[in-house]
C-alpha cells in the first residue's frame, strides 16, 4: 500500500512540475518598418513583456508593431511625459491579452482586452524606456 501510495505521489509531483514550466507563447507581428529593425522591436516587446509580467493571472496573445507613422506621432507626447527626454526615438505597440478569471484591481473578470497600446521611447544612447500603456 506504501509503494503504491508514493508512485502517485511521485506521478503527481511530475505533473505539476511539468505544469508550472510550461511555456506560454504570444505572437509578434513585426509589420513593415523603415527605422526600426527586428531587433529593436524586441529590445521593445522585452521592456513590455518584463511590465506585463508582473500582471498576475494575465495571458498574453499578440503582440503588433503600430507602424512608423503610429511611432513617429507619439515622439512629442514621450517628450511631455517621460523622464528623461529629450527621446530622439518612440516606438508603439499594440496587444491583446486575457484578464484573470476573477479579476482584480483594474481589470474586468475573465475579460479579453484588445488594441492595449504601448508606448516607449529612448535616446541615442539609451534602451527603450517603457512611458505608457493602456487604452
Amino acid at each position: 500500500m506504501n509503494k503504491i501510495i508514493i508512485a502517485v505521489i511521485f506521478m503527481c509531483s511530475i505533473c505539476f512540475n511539468g505544469c508550472a514550466m510550461q511555456h506560454v507563447s504570444y505572437e509578434i507581428d513585426y509589420g513593415k518598418s523603415e527605422k526600426y529593425s527586428k531587433e529593436d522591436m524586441d529590445e521593445a516587446i522585452t521592456q513590455i513583456m518584463e511590465e506585463f509580467d508582473s500582471w498576475e493571472g494575465c495571458t498574453m496573445h499578440t503582440v503588433t508593431y503600430a507602424g512608423d507613422d503610429s511611432s513617429g506621432s507619439e515622439l512629442t507626447y514621450c517628450n511631455e511625459v517621460g523622464q528623461n527626454p529629450p527621446y530622439d526615438e518612440c516606438i508603439v505597440f499594440k496587444s491583446s491579452f486575457h484578464s484573470p478569471r476573477e479579476g482584480g484591481g483594474a481589470w474586468n473578470p475573465d475579460f479579453e482586452y484588445e488594441d492595449w497600446q504601448w508606448i516607449l521611447a529612448r535616446t541615442s544612447d539609451s534602451g527603450w524606456e517603457l512611458l505608457q500603456w493602456g487604452y
